[in-house]
């Protein structure tokens, strides 16, 4: 009986400092004797923050808020002022001389970007443009081509306008585009049927009238100011 009570105290006293050495292994120093804060203590020391009371004297030594405010904005135009004079000109040996559209360049295309936004699904979006007296079709073919576009038509400007984001790239609309502005060219200038015998209405363009702008509106010349004076 004394052997095994002696083991058994052996075992709890093994026991005891295999837990007491584990405990102190794994809590970090930096959480030793750290109370946990409470929810009410938590609340009073926001509400401390915020206290007329406990706030510091001010000892003219700091800007105010709106002083501070006003030093952030000139920072920022400071820092676009640093990028205007030291890299902006960097630039100038990657620019390339604008060359005007030849000829035989008559379409137009437009998309949108939307910065900031990762696939925007307008961003697909791609619209073109056209002078449709300049696809080279003959009166009849022309008369069968404005029936094939419909309101896609603008006979104020003599534009055929369409757009396109069925694909899921601005590339693949472009292209869709263009094939299907040779479609209705080449289905324009098919001799089964010219559709003449229909009349070509354009019910849905209505003339926009500019505003005129009043002259009272627009600067005087010093002259004249002097003259009404």
């Amino acid at each position: 009986m004394s052997s095994v009570r002696i083991a058994s105290g052996a075992t709890a006293s093994l026991a005891q400092r295999l837990f007491r050495a584990r405990a102190l292994s794994t809590t970090a120093p930096i959480l030793a004797g750290r109370k946990k804060q409470s929810y009410q203590e938590y609340s009073r020391q926001l509400e401390r923050n915020f206290d007329m009371e406990e706030l510091q004297t001010w000892n003219h030594d700091n800007h105010t808020t709106f002083g501070h405010l006003y030093l952030e904005n000139v920072r920022d135009v400071r820092q676009y002022l640093r990028k205007i004079k030291y890299e902006i000109p960097t630039l100038a040996e990657y620019s390339k001389p604008f060359t005007p559209p030849s000829e035989r360049q008559i379409l137009r295309f437009q998309r949108t970007e939307h910065v900031g936004v990762a696939n925007h699904p307008g961003d697909r979006r791609v619209t073109m443009t056209v002078k449709v007296s300049k696809l080279g079709l003959s009166d009849i073919e022309r008369h069968k081509f404005l029936l094939l576009v419909g309101p896609r038509y603008d006979p104020f400007k003599d534009e055929l306008k369409m757009s396109e984001d069925r694909e899921p790239t601005s590339m693949e609309n472009k292209k869709r585009l263009s094939d299907t502005l040779d479609t209705l060219i080449a289905e324009a200038k098919n001799k089964d049927d010219m559709f003449s015998d229909i009349p070509l209405t354009f019910p849905h363009a209505k003339p926009r009238k500019m505003p005129e702008f009043p002259e009272e509106w627009l600067p005087q010349q010093p002259q004249k100011q002097q003259e009404q004076q």
